[in-house]
């Protein structure tokens, strides 16, 4: 099972996942599940959260399918990074507008400063960005994904003409209202999933996802049943094959019902 972080198993401003839902993905490794988090977030984030709730060894999806590494393991098992001219163009994109951008690196955020936007990042994923001035100078290091935050009201039209711009060459998608991200093409949550369920030797239906956003819509894809959080957009929730009741704990009631008790969906 492939389970999203924000919005989703974190839904509170102190990076926390909850006690009763920490128990249930316990109990759904101890059952036999590979539990996987697929998050937009660094693979370093997801692994701290994950450590916090004894499950230091889990596989991590991080950086919306750009990376699938274990916890624990140096390097990860798949890596796609952002060609260096296209890293460029959206770099002096941000520049000419001045828009916020994060560029990461590996697992570390780059800054121009810490401005407000590095600051809410840093007090959501736990990741203290690095400022370095001109982003133009971080071109030579590999970018794993680019993001630009923004008012939501800013950042909509500039995703559809971001989208339409890179058609093809960049996988734009927003994962927050006040995020939009670039990567790599072949880079969604999708198609990681099948990449890492073949890898465990699993069939697309053996798969579960879970999600709430316009960037966990691959994810629900390709899984051979979908879940969306109850607050998810109509896309998302079209996208699913069942909605999580709007509980204390909607990702512990999933498990509960299609998971722990073994119920066929």
């Amino acid at each position: 099972m492939a389970v999203d972080l924000d919005g989703t198993l974190v839904r509170n401003e102190e990076n926390r996942i909850e006690m009763e839902e920490a128990e249930a993905l316990r109990q759904a490794q101890a059952a036999g599940v590979w539990v996987v988090v697929a998050t937009g977030r660094p693979h370093k984030s997801a692994e701290e959260l994950l450590q916090r709730i004894g499950m230091p060894d889990a596989y991590v999806i991080s950086f919306n399918g750009a990376m699938v590494k274990r916890c624990g393991e140096e390097k990860p098992l798949r890596h796609l990074v952002v060609p260096q001219e296209l890293a460029r163009e959206v770099v002096e994109m941000g520049v000419h507008r001045r828009l916020y951008l994060l560029y990461f690196s590996g697992d570390e955020p780059y800054v121009t400063h810490m401005g407000k936007w590095g600051w809410i990042y840093w007090k959501r994923t736990g990741l203290k960005p690095t400022p370095v001035g001109d982003l133009r100078g971080m071109l030579a290091a590999q970018a794993t994904k680019i993001i630009v935050m923004d008012e939501p009201q800013r950042l909509a039209p500039l995703a559809t003409e971001c989208q339409q711009r890179w058609a093809g060459r960049l996988y734009v998608t927003p994962s927050r209202p006040d995020i939009l991200e670039f990567m790599h093409p072949d880079a969604n949550k999708g198609t990681a999933l099948r990449w890492l369920a073949e890898h465990l030797g699993l069939r697309p239906q053996e798969t579960l996802a879970l999600g709430d956003s316009h960037n966990d819509i691959p994810l629900l894809e390709a899984a051979g049943f979908a879940v969306a959080m109850p607050g998810a957009d109509v896309a998302t929730k079209s996208a699913a094959d069942w909605v999580a009741g709007d509980t204390q704990a909607p990702v512990a009631d999933v498990l509960s019902r299609f998971v722990l008790a073994r119920q066929e969906y």
